[in-house]
């Protein structure tokens, strides 16, 4: 079971969905003073957008420093940035294993990129405080994944560009949007 939501909170965040509807993003739910998810069905399977401030990922202080002096060349994001992940929501024993809940279809990768692209379209005109975001992709399909929902925000027509603001190093990657 995830440590930062139980089954009956999970029962909840998708309690105004339609069983009959393969596809839909629910609000954002705060499960912890430092993280929220956003519901979602795809092809009729369960998912969490889970986004967290870099400091309740870390844990505290001293780790979040450490951690950004190992994979962020000590660059220390703002306060109001979000960590971001997904997952199958019922996948309770492989959570953050995509190799365990792979879509059904593999060529509907596109569509799903679309879906978790909105979800952080509508965060982000709800939240224009947050600034960055980040990710540490499980796999380099799931890297190709976020590197495309940001390209494709961009093309989206929100105010302002995502820029990359980390190099990729592989473990960890953040973008910031811009203000022009």
């Amino acid at each position: 079971m995830s440590q930062i939501y139980n089954e009956e909170q999970l029962d909840s965040f998708f309690a105004s969905s339609e069983p009959a509807n393969p596809f839909w993003i629910g609000g954002a739910f705060q499960v912890t003073s430092g993280q929220e998810v956003i519901p979602f069905v795809f092809n009729g399977i369960r998912y969490l957008f889970i986004l967290g401030t870099p400091l309740s990922e870390a844990g505290d202080e001293t780790t979040l420093y450490a951690l950004c002096a190992e994979f962020t060349d000590g660059f220390v994001p703002d306060e109001n940035s979000r960590v971001i992940k997904f997952c199958r929501a019922d996948a309770i024993e492989y959570h953050f294993d995509p190799k365990k809940w792979s879509l059904d279809e593999p060529k509907q990768i596109h569509q799903f990129g679309a879906v978790v692209s909105t979800i952080v379209e509508r965060y982000v005109l709800g939240h224009p405080e947050v600034q960055q975001f980040f990710f540490s992709p499980a796999s380099d399909k799931l890297g190709t994944l976020y590197q495309r929902l940001y390209r494709r925000l961009n093309n989206e027509g929100l105010a302002g560009k995502f820029l990359p603001i980390l190099e990729p190093l592989g473990v960890f990657n953040g973008y910031q949007r811009s203000q022009a």
